[in-house]
């Protein structure tokens, strides 16, 4: 809610409030980004609602709310204020809600413009949605003196069972005498959330309405935008939807026809059927319309919030008129303008190349599995995460990236030990999420082919060094001691596996000292070769 006040003795006519953008992990639900009132009289405050909804990634803090106020004054001239609030918003997760949590629910309240002189009912449904039952609930609606209340006010209800429900209702008088203008109520209902807890709780909810007298009440039909859906949970660009209005006739008099609604924005959205133009036929007095539209947000759209303009022309009609396609009475010419906001989904876009690893190793001995990755689409990858899955040990098999920015490129490196023959299957697995705070996953498959090395013991990690040591610490010395030369080697089949391991190390050792000296023989040749192309060169 946006609390406005005229700190003026004049009347600001023709207010505007326009929500121009909130915190991240937020937006509006069901709503337009513009309220309007046809004025707001000298030194009183009037309330304008936008509801808004939490996204996955909403966090509980201050967030930031930009809006802009305009309006005209009595001489018509126009005035615009620009301002920005911060609101604390906590947020709760369904899974978190342990003690009772009470909601006021299923909101009854007249619309449109209301006369003096008359009564009306506000109901609505108190709802426990926690797991415990709630205490002492208080509920009171704050108002104006100009309207009596006819009924008990506060209501109490001593307990509330969770998961119960029940309904209240509030009966109000509007006096003879109560000025024209807008009236805010707020709902106020207090409540204990368990027997042991001594303090209260407090939630709000508030609606409103204008009042005029029987002889000012304006005939001028206007339409509104009373809310707007798709057909589709997330509009994802490159992806046609449907786009849904809720269209009211707000007049108490005058029903309306012929209404045209053309559709504009700065070309993110293109009309499926290549109109941009919906046609209503006739919606009548203090009535609603769907309108639907299919449209196509482009491809390389970013993932934000679009604005779409809908121009309204129609025609107004008087309140004996039945039949819509009747010809013979014409109606005035209006038009209004809304603003709405689309929320366009950019899906992330993750692209890995094949794992790079020797063709086969051995078991036990380390090699190097390697990956490049590429963030190739629209959008920013969120909490990137990189690990290795498979029958493996090894070392840097968890890299965390955090934030991957679009057109960003980066480097997975691990070393990875093979603990059984055979071919060994593993993956590389990225966990990450998109700009909604969805989770989502990618796996890229490896195969390694794994031969066996003699005298590993998986057991014993593979270090055939221990076996040696131990060899040496216990019954090989004892054995070299107790007999002449190296004669005892030959009657203990202990020893004789230790001659083997011992053995099997010294033939790898050799093997990778082989390979490394012919490359190191193969760089000092190519380095001299290229070193003679050059000295050619410069000749």
């Amino acid at each position: 809610m946006i609390k406005i006040k005229n700190s003026g003795d004049l009347k600001a006519k023709q207010v505007k409030a326009t929500l121009t953008s909130i915190g991240a992990g937020f937006t509006l639900h069901n709503s337009t980004q513009i309220k309007e009132r046809p004025y707001i009289l000298g030194t009183t405050t009037e309330t304008f609602k936008f509801p808004i909804i939490a996204l996955e990634s909403a966090k509980t803090g201050n967030v930031q709310v930009d809006f802009t106020i305009e309006y005209l004054d009595e001489s018509g001239v126009k005035s615009e204020i620009k301002n920005t609030a911060f609101v604390y918003l906590e947020i709760i997760k369904e899974e978190e809600k342990s003690n009772a949590e009470v909601k006021i629910k299923n909101l009854v309240a007249p619309e449109g413009t209301l006369t003096t002189g008359k009564g009306y009912n506000v109901t609505f449904d108190v709802v426990n949605e926690g797991s415990t039952d709630a205490k002492k609930l208080k509920i009171q609606i704050n108002g104006d003196s100009s309207i009596m209340s006819k009924s008990m006010n506060p209501i109490v209800i001593e307990e509330l069972k969770a998961g119960e429900s029940k309904a209240v209702s509030f009966a109000y008088y509007i006096t003879p005498n109560a000025p024209d203008k807008y009236y805010s109520f707020g709902i106020n209902l207090d409540y204990q959330k368990n027997s042991e807890s001594t303090s209260s709780f407090s939630t709000t909810q508030s609606f409103g309405f204008e009042v005029a007298s029987a002889s000012n009440i304006q005939s001028t039909p206007k339409i509104i935008v009373e809310n707007y859906s798709f057909d589709k949970e997330v509009v994802k660009a490159g992806e046609e939807f449907e786009l849904r209005l809720s269209l009211y006739n707000t007049s108490k008099s005058s029903s309306v026809n012929n209404i045209k609604i053309s559709l504009t924005s700065s070309g993110e959205f293109i009309p499926v059927n290549g109109s941009n133009s919906i046609y209503v036929d006739y919606i009548p007095i203090q009535d609603k319309k769907e309108a639907i539209i299919k449209l196509f947000p482009k491809a390389d759209l970013l993932s934000k919030f679009y604005q779409i303009t809908l121009k309204m022309e129609y025609e107004g009609e008087g309140e004996l008129l039945k039949n819509p396609n009747d010809s013979t009475s014409k109606g005035s010419q209006y038009m209004e303008e809304e603003i709405i906001s689309i929320q366009v989904y950019q899906e992330p876009r993750l692209k890995v190349q094949e794992p790079a690893m020797p063709p086969f190793a051995m078991v036990g001995q380390p090699v190097n599995l390697e990956a490049e990755f590429f963030n190739v689409g629209k959008s920013e990858i969120f909490n990137l995460e990189v690990k290795v899955e498979g029958e493996f040990q090894g070392q840097d098999m968890n890299y965390v990236v955090g934030n991957f920015a679009q057109g960003r490129s980066d480097y997975f490196s691990a070393q990875i030990i093979p603990m059984k023959e055979g071919e060994n299957k593993g993956s590389l697995v990225f966990f990450y999420e998109d700009d909604l705070g969805k989770p989502l996953e990618y796996r890229k498959e490896f195969v390694i082919n794994v031969q066996a090395m003699e005298g590993f013991n998986p057991e014993m990690g593979g270090n055939e060094m221990e076996v040696f040591k131990e060899g040496i610490n216990g019954e090989f010395m004892g054995e070299m001691n107790g007999m002449p030369g190296m004669g005892g080697m030959g009657g203990n089949p202990k020893i004789l596996g230790i001659f083997n391991s011992i053995v099997s190390l010294i033939i790898v050792v050799v093997i990778i000292i082989a390979i490394v000296v012919v490359t190191i023989v193969i760089i000092k040749k190519r380095a001299k070769k290229k070193r003679g192309m050059t000295e050619d060169e410069e000749y």
